[in-house]
């Protein structure tokens, strides 16, 4: 039985879509990240995305961290324009789900 109303229901459910979106554009920013990362540094970038992975695990459950898994792999692999890489890398030092896996 729904107790929320329909305009509850239609809040939750864009709250949502908007949640799995940036999940899911965070994944793909992370490993476009990956291809920007020097190779000798990739191992550290793997372990801060594997610690975010987890956090996303924990904060927001096991769907929305393995979607975030896939859109990593998926960048990691894809056809990306080098020339964004000064400024991507810089978001994601300031994102706090990549700032707290560097922390631990």
């Amino acid at each position: 039985m729904n107790l929320a109303s329909p305009q509850e229901s239609a809040a939750q459910t864009d709250d949502d879509d908007k949640l799995d979106e940036s999940v899911n554009k965070f994944g793909t920013a992370v490993g476009s990240a990956y291809q920007c990362t020097a190779e000798a540094d990739r191992d550290k970038l793997v372990g801060e995305a594997r610690q975010a992975y987890t956090r996303i695990g924990q904060l927001f459950g096991t769907d929305r961290a393995f979607y975030f898994a896939v859109h990593f792999g998926n960048a990691a692999q894809a056809p990306f324009d080098k020339a964004k890489c000064p400024e991507l890398l810089k978001k994601l030092r300031e994102s706090v789900l990549m700032r707290r896996a560097a922390v631990k």
